[in-house]
């Protein structure tokens, strides 16, 4: 540190001798100073959902905004500083007496002796970006002294992300360690899902997830109103929010979760502290699957197997999932307990009903006065109260009670059978209370073709679950059958898939993968309206990840490779790739890859390279990147090309849509300074708006500002697309030249020159 660090090693002295006398204060009060003084509230609490982590700290409201004051929870040393464009933005970690670590995340700057140092530090290596480590005497505090500013590096709207980790670097909840927040509002239950886990379960009759309304009832208690029935292995997961008082509208997570079966515990996790490594784990207990089909987020009440976290304590990997089969009784009682840190508690009860599945099917013909149908049940005992819907089109329908002529045969009279659009069948028997579907539609409103169904196969819990629809009404329950192939297609195995109606022209299925297969070809059979047989394929590849093992997956064409290191994922884990065009905007169409699940986190980042295709023109490839594609917006993957190979390469950590653009557009550059300007004091900021139409910016190529020819420190705000430099002294009088650079992903470069005088 040169001079800087003599200073600093003066100054300790007499910071080393403050500790002493606060130790035994700090024990007495048995918590730490204020970090953010004044009444704040906090935004966000330990363990929340993030994108691609758990939320590691505790965020403090800053109403005031950039500049509040942020103070040293106890006696102790900076260790170290970190500054990045995104993330945490300017960080510093602050070592205390008695060995934890605080981090104070998003600052706008740090105290003015350390921050000075630091801007020394990156002016000599031309760097925004830096990591810097300390020895105890260098930047030592006391207890209460000013740490930094409050801000918004890395982030939009300023507040303080604080941290505290054990010596171990894990994450510890700063709620357990004399940090509080004002909370007398119980947390508030939304929806209950329950999610099928295997291939033969079923939630009230269906294939797919069941989310429930969640009434409440008395206090803090909650109830769902539907009967719950079930079949197979399920899971539960729970959309709850915690609030802190009225004027904040932040949703807080909760911090204890409980699932109960007749009073027996299942499950039980309370956020006290986790090592920030199993950020990948987030999958496993915030369910990204259940976040893309029910569009909320959703804490899942079971642990999957591989999964382990320190919050689950010593529950083994598959608790909080129920087996009909292994239920002593028909009809069990849930109850799932929620509770914030502040001890408000929120509970929902409700009856879980274990019911055996029936399988039918229809054959029916018309007759004079009516239909006869015939069901083929597997316990007619099940649709022992069958009921009939009749659609008569417009939206008119009425109801018809079938009249049973023998075992399995049913008559069902309707006065004007042209108009029958469909009937729907409904058993309101305890056991199976759930609609079938079956058309009714006359023959002849139909021509002899008919167009195939659409089919759209998608992973859940690694399970495919694939829909089939159909344009119009079929006659009868289509029939699916599934065959497991190696890649040289030979068949492996093959069994008949399970058919589920969701509506008259809507059916699911649900196949598990074969670990042993590559590819599954599902045949679904049907007939139309017209009483013609017809059949149509879906052929799905897929590949397996193992946990430990590395891998390199290949697609048929070879234009999509990924390098899986070992360690990549924690469990076995299925993903495929589909290959697809798009039109976006003002682009011309573009190939894309959807690598699916969507939102998968890799324990570590995976190599990805693309086929170059033959159309692309050297000054298309000169500016070709590869780019996630989410929400009409691209973001930067990489762009390391393979002459050899013909392909481009990049890095991923999570599971996403992947495109290949050409971006050839530079960089636009609009300075705050106008040329030729005329001051009477020197401007405390000089700065630019600068923007980029595609690949955007990376920490290894952000904007930089030149001030009369020499590298000044430029902070680049992304989310403002903004980069200022703060003269620390005044200028002198005269004409002063800025120069703003800036070079996109693709490599396109632009600058902009701006002179201004000062008197």
């Amino acid at each position: 540190m040169g001079k800087h660090l003599i200073t600093y090693c003066h100054k300790s002295l007499f910071y080393l001798v403050i500790p002493l006398i606060l130790i035994p204060l700090t024990v007495l009060w048995g918590q730490y100073a204020e970090v953010l003084p004044g009444n704040n509230g906090l935004s966000s609490v330990f363990g929340e959902y993030r994108s691609d982590h758990f939320h590691a700290g505790i965020d403090f409201r800053a109403p005031e905004g950039r500049g509040m004051e942020v103070f040293a929870l106890d006696s102790g040393y900076v260790e170290r500083v970190e500054i990045t464009v995104w993330n945490y933005g300017k960080a510093l970690y602050f070592r205390t007496l008695d060995g934890k670590i605080a981090v104070y995340a998003h600052l706008d700057r740090y105290y003015p002796e350390l921050d000075k140092y630091v801007r020394q530090v990156q002016a000599e290596i031309k760097s925004y970006t830096l990591k810097l480590r300390f020895e105890a005497d260098e930047f030592p505090l006391a207890r209460g002294q000013l740490i930094g500013y409050c801000g918004n590096t890395g982030t939009i709207i300023p507040h303080l992300h604080f941290e505290l980790r054990a010596e171990d670097n894990s994450a510890l909840n700063p709620l357990n360690h004399g940090f509080s927040m004002a909370d007398n509002k119980p947390p508030i239950i939304k929806t209950l899902t329950i999610i099928p886990l295997n291939e033969d379960a079923l939630i009230n009759g269906g294939l797919e997830p069941v989310e429930f309304q969640a009434q409440l009832r008395e206090g803090n208690f909650y109830t769902i109103n539907d009967p719950v029935y079930f079949w197979g292995k399920v899971g539960f997961a729970l959309c709850a929010e915690d609030y802190q008082d009225d004027q904040n509208p932040n949703g807080f997570g909760l911090y204890q979760y409980r699932l109960y079966l007749n009073d027996s515990l299942l499950f039980q996790t309370g956020y006290d502290q986790f090592q920030n490594s199993q950020g990948p784990l987030r999958n496993r207990v915030w369910n990204t699957d259940l976040e893309r089909w029910m569009g909320k987020r959703y804490h899942q009440l079971f642990i999957t197997a591989g999964a382990t976290m320190p919050f689950w304590g010593k529950l083994e990997p598959g608790a909080g999932t129920l087996k009909a089969s292994q239920l002593s009784q028909d009809t069990s009682l849930v109850r799932i307990v929620g509770e914030d840190h502040s001890g408000g508690k929120c509970e929902l009860l409700f009856r879980l009903i274990r019911s055996v599945p029936g399988a039918i099917s229809f054959y029916c013909e018309e007759t004079e006065g009516g239909w006869w149908a015939t069901l083929d049940l597997c316990d007619t005992t099940i649709y022992r109260n069958l009921q009939w819907r009749k659609n008569l089109g417009k939206g008119k329908w009425t109801s018809a009670n079938p009249r049973r002529e023998g075992k399995s045969e049913f008559f069902i009279a309707l006065p004007d059978s042209a108009s029958v659009k469909i009937l729907e069948i409904s058993s309101k028997s305890m056991d199976y209370p759930f609609p079938l579907y079956w058309c009714a539609t006359p023959p002849e409103k139909y021509f002899e073709s008919f167009p195939e169904p659409t089919i759209r196969w998608r992973l859940f819990q690694n399970l495919f679950i694939v829909e089939i629809e159909f344009s119009a009404f079929i006659q009868t329950n289509p029939f699916a059958w599934v065959r497991y192939l190696d890649p040289q297609n030979h068949i492996l195995s093959e069994h008949s898939g399970i058919i589920n109606a969701q509506s008259p022209t809507t059916y699911f299925t649900r196949i598990k993968p074969n670990p042993k297969a590559s590819q599954i070809s599902l045949s679904i059979n049907w007939t139309n309206p017209s009483g013609i047989s017809q059949q149509t394929e879906s052929i799905k590849q897929y590949y397996l990840l193992k946990p430990g093992k590395g891998s390199k997956i290949q697609t048929a064409c070879r234009e999509v490779t990924l390098d899986v290191p070992p360690g990549a994922v924690f469990t076995e884990t299925y993903i495929t790739i589909e290959e697809g065009e798009m039109q976006i905007d003002l682009l011309p169409a573009m190939k894309y890859w959807r690598i699916e699940p969507e939102g998968f986190i890799f324990d570590q980042p995976v190599e990805i390279w693309l086929k170059i295709g033959k159309g692309i023109t050297d000054r298309l490839r000169k500016g070709l990147v590869i780019a996630e594609y989410e929400d009409s917006s691209f973001d930067f993957i990489g762009n390391l090309i393979d002459t050899l190979r013909n392909e481009i390469g990049g890095r991923i950590t999570t599971t996403s849509i992947l495109c290949l653009i050409s971006d050839t557009i530079r960089p636009e550059i609009s300075p705050s300074v106008i040329e030729g300007a005329v001051y009477s004091k020197s401007p405390t900021v000089i700065s630019a708006r600068i923007s980029d139409n595609l690949s955007g910016f990376s920490e290894q190529n952000l904007p930089e500002i030149y001030l009369d020819d020499t590298w000044v420190v430029g902070e680049y705000h992304p989310f403002e697309g903004k980069i200022s430099y703060y003269p620390e002294n005044h200028l002198p009088k005269g004409i002063h030249t800025v120069i703003f650079r800036a070079k996109d992903n693709a490599g396109n470069q632009a600058a902009d020159t701006v002179n201004f005088i000062l008197n």
